[in-house]
């Protein structure tokens, strides 16, 4: 099911985005909530963790509908041959 059918879900992520970053970008709101920007060299720590984390997930999915597609395949086979 795709996202784009809920628009209040759609609402809810761009409402998240938004405040994250008018707290990380507003400077009386980085004293309040005690953080600071990540620099490039952190962001890229970031990616270098995320990305393969992202990749295996991203095969797994691949892999568990491939065999849903097969389990499925092969019940509409045995289902026509009963018939």
């Amino acid at each position: 099911m795709s996202p784009f059918v809920n628009p209040y879900l759609l609402l809810a992520i761009a409402n998240s985005i938004a405040l994250h970053a008018v707290i990380v970008y507003v400077p009386f709101l980085n004293e309040i909530f005690s953080i600071t920007k990540l620099t490039y060299d952190e962001w890229m720590l970031v990616f270098y963790f995320a990305g393969p984390v992202l990749l295996v997930e991203e095969i797994l999915k691949i892999v568990g509908r491939a065999k849903m597609r097969a389990e499925l395949a092969a019940r509409t086979a045995e289902s026509k041959k009963k018939n």
